[in-house]
This record gives structure tokens, C-alpha cells and sequence, in this order.
């Protein structure tokens, strides 16, 4: 049996508070249309319209702006792509550790970079560190610094 689609049209200075779930509304003087979601009225969200609001509603739902911290964002209604990052401080030479992420990943990390920055007897040797047993909840890290102690910052991709 088919059904009827009806929009219901107006002026924008008389669209109701709220309109049935589903109803479209249009208004006939500023060309906009909205959506009633039973106790309200909507803008729907398109790409030609962002809803600031409903943009920064789907990463608040995701996301944690501390020194160790993520971000989720929404690739389609069941996944995210996650950036996420962090420092550690103190890595002398050898010093090895596991680091944990904030979030874990729900899928996979592909991706690990880390920075040192030299802050004790360093001189003006190397360093590097080297990054292994990348896991969905944390990776290895093992300092090769010629001599000091550094902190490190790290950065994580993955979904």
C-alpha cells in the first residue's frame, strides 16, 4: 500500500515549536526546509547546511582536550577516527615503558610518530626511540639516547 508524503508549508515566522516525527516543514518565504523530531523542529543536516552546533554535538561525543588526550571523528553512524596523543617525561638512556592511550581503539592503531626534546646532559648527542607492539590500547617505546634524559611526545592515528 503506498504512502503519501506530506510537507506541510508556510511562512518561517509561523513554524511550529514542534511537528511530528519525520514531518517536513517548508517555508515558502526563506526557501528553508525542517524536520519535526515529535518534541521539536530541526534543521536537517546537510552538506550544503552545517549546524555548527550538530557538528560540535558529534566530536563532543568523542573527544578529551587533556595533555593525554583524543578525538573522534564520525567517518559514517558506527565509526570514528581517532587522533590521539600525550607525552612522557624522564626517558634517560634505555629507559623503556609502555605508554596507554587515552581511549582505546576501538578497530586498530595504524600509527605511531614520537618526538624527543632534550632537557638534562644532553649535549649535543642523538637521539632517537624506537616504537614497537603497537596493540589497539598502547604501544612499547625504548629510548636510544646517547646520554641525557628527554620527554617525548607522541601522536596516534587509527579508528
Amino acid at each position: 500500500m503506498p504512502t503519501n508524503i506530506r510537507i506541510r508549508r508556510g511562512n518561517k515566522a509561523d513554524l511550529p515549536a514542534s511537528a511530528p516525527s519525520g514531518m517536513l516543514l517548508w517555508c515558502e518565504d526563506t526557501k528553508e526546509l525542517y524536520m519535526g523530531t515529535g518534541s521539536s523542529v530541526v534543521k536537517p543536516f546537510t552538506g550544503e547546511t552545517i549546524n555548527t552546533n550538530t557538528v560540535y554535538n558529534l566530536l563532543a561525543r568523542s573527544m578529551s582536550l587533556q595533555g593525554n588526550g583524543y578525538i573522534g571523528i564520525p567517518l559514517n553512524e558506527t565509526l570514528n577516527f581517532y587522533i590521539q596523543w600525550g607525552s612522557v617525561s624522564g626517558f634517560g638512556m634505555g629507559t623503556s615503558a609502555d605508554i596507554y592511550f587515552p581511549k582505546v581503539f576501538p578497530n586498530t592503531c595504524v600509527a605511531v610518530a614520537v618526538s624527543a626534546s632534550y632537557y638534562q646532559g644532553a649535549g649535543n648527542k642523538g637521539s632517537t626511540a624506537q616504537v614497537y607492539r603497537v596493540a589497539t590500547n598502547r604501544f612499547h617505546i625504548t629510548s636510544r639516547f646517547e646520554q641525557g634524559a628527554a620527554g617525548l611526545d607522541w601522536i596516534a592515528l587509527g579508528w
